[in-house]
C-alpha cells in the first residue's frame, strides 16, 4: 500500500524506513521519493521491530518530518513519541488478533487522523478508537500498467488452451483465503464446465495439504499450483483467466481488509467471486463487477463460478464493469490525491 501511495504524492515528500529485501535496490532506484533499508535478517520477526523502529527515529531527528505516517498499529508507539502531527494506517487483520489488536486501544484514540482500507476495517477502528475520530476509508488502488496487455506466454503444461480458468493469487500461508473451499465447490463445477481449470498461484506452507486435498476430491488433475508467479507472467495469468476466486472468510480475528488482488484482477477485465464479509465486500461489487458468496459454503461458491463461467454475457458485463471501475476510481495516482488531501487537511 505505501509504496503506491508515496510513489503517487504530489505535495507531500516522503522518506520511507523500510527492511532490506531481494530486489531492493532495483525497486528503489525506480522510485522518486527516498527509502531508507534496514538490514535485518530474511526471516520476518516481531523481534526485528525495534531495529526498524530505531532506525525510523534516527532518520526522523535527521530530517524533522512536518508529519508522520505510521504504516501499521506496531509503529504507533514511536509516531505518538516523535511529537508530531501523526497519520495511523490500517489494513484490518492487526486490529483482530496478537500484539497489534493489544496495542490499537492505547494508539488510535491517539492518532491525529486514521487510514482504514475498507469500511469493514473502519468499524472495528471506530470501536477503538471512538466514532468521532478523523478517519479517511479508501480502498487500494492498482499500478496503471496493469490497464495495458501482457505479452508474456503461459506455460504450455499447465494447460489453459481450450479451458475455462478460474484464479486464485495468494500465499499459501492462510486457510482464511478460500483455497479449500474452492476445491471443495470444484467437483460441482466441474459437472457444469467439463473442461474448468483450477490455477493457484502463489507459495507457502499450505500448499502440501492443499495439494492432497485435491487429490482426495478427486479434482487433482484440473489444479495447477503455480507457485510463485513472477510479475510478468502473473498479468497474462489475470487476463486469461475466465473468473478470479477468493472466497476469503474471517477467521481466529483475521479477516481480508481489502483485497488487492480482486482489484488486479478487474484491470484486467476479469470478474472476481469473494466473499460477502471483511473488505471483500468494498473490493468487489455484488452483481457489478463480481458476484459475493457466504464463503464458508462450497455450494456458494460452485453457484457462482458455474454461472459465470458458463454465462459468457455476463461475465463479460461484469468483467467490463469491474476494469471500467479500477481505471476510473482506483488507480494509486487517484488514490494518492484523495489520501493527500486527507492528510494535510487533518494535519492543519
Amino acid at each position: 500500500m505505501f509504496g503506491g501511495l508515496c510513489a503517487n504524492f504530489t505535495r507531500l515528500r516522503p522518506i520511507v524506513v523500510a527492511r532490506d529485501v531481494p530486489g531492493a535496490r532495483e525497486y528503489d532506484r525506480e522510485q522518486a521519493f527516498r527509502i531508507v533499508r534496514t538490514r535485518l535478517p530474511v526471516r520476518r520477526s516481531a523481534a526485528h521491530l525495534p531495529q526498524m523502529l530505531a532506525r525510523a527515529a534516527a532518520e526522523a531527528a535527521r530530517s524533522r518530518p512536518a508529519v508522520v505516517l505510521a504504516s501499521h498499529v506496531l509503529t504507533m508507539p514511536l509516531a505518538m513519541a516523535l511529537r508530531k502531527p501523526w497519520v495511523g494506517f490500517l489494513h484490518g487483520s492487526e486490529l483482530g488478533a496478537g500484539w497489534s489488536a493489544r496495542l490499537a486501544p492505547r494508539f488510535l484514540p491517539r492518532a491525529d487522523a486514521l487510514v482504514a482500507n475498507s469500511h469493514a476495517t473502519a468499524d472495528l477502528a471506530k470501536r477503538i478508537a471512538g466514532p468521532r475520530k478523523a478517519m479517511m476509508v479508501t480502498p487500494l488502488g492498482v499500478d496503471p500498467k496493469h490497464f495495458h496487455p501482457a505479452a508474456t506466454d503461459l506455460p504450455a503444461e499447465w494447460q489453459l488452451d481450450e479451458a475455462k480458468v478460474l484464479l486464485t493469487v495468494a500465499r499459501l500461508d492462510q486457510l482464511r483465503k478460500g483455497h479449500d473451499v474452492v476445491l471443495e465447490a470444484l467437483p460441482s463445477v466441474a459437472r457444469r464446465v467439463p473442461n474448468v481449470r483450477y490455477v493457484i498461484a502463489g507459495e507457502g506452507p499450505l500448499r502440501p495439504e492443499l495439494e492432497r486435498r485435491a487429490a482426495t476430491l478427486g479434482v487433482a488433475e484440473r489444479c495447477v499450483f503455480a507457485g510463485r508467479v513472477p510479475e510478468r507472467q502473473l498479468a497474462a495469468l489475470y487476463e486469461r483467466a475466465d473468473v478470479f476466486v477468493m472466497p476469503s472468510r474471517a477467521e481466529a480475528g483475521s479477516y481480508e481488509g481489502f483485497g488487492i488482488v480482486y482489484v488486479e484482477a478487474a484491470a484486467h477485465g476479469t470478474p472476481s467471486v469473494a466473499g460477502n464479509q471483511g473488505g471483500a465486500v468494498d473490493a468487489v461489487l455484488d452483481g457489478q463487477t463480481g458476484l459475493l458468496v457466504n464463503p464458508r459454503q462450497p455450494s456458494e461458491v460452485a453457484e457462482a463460478a458455474s454461472r459465470l463461467l458458463t454465462d459468457d454475457l455476463l461475465r463479460k458485463q461484469l468483467g467490463e464493469q469491474a476494469r471500467r471501475r479500477a481505471k476510473n476510481e482506483l488507480t494509486w495516482p487517484k488514490i494518492a490525491q484523495r489520501v493527500e488531501d486527507f492528510v494535510i487537511a487533518a494535519i492543519a
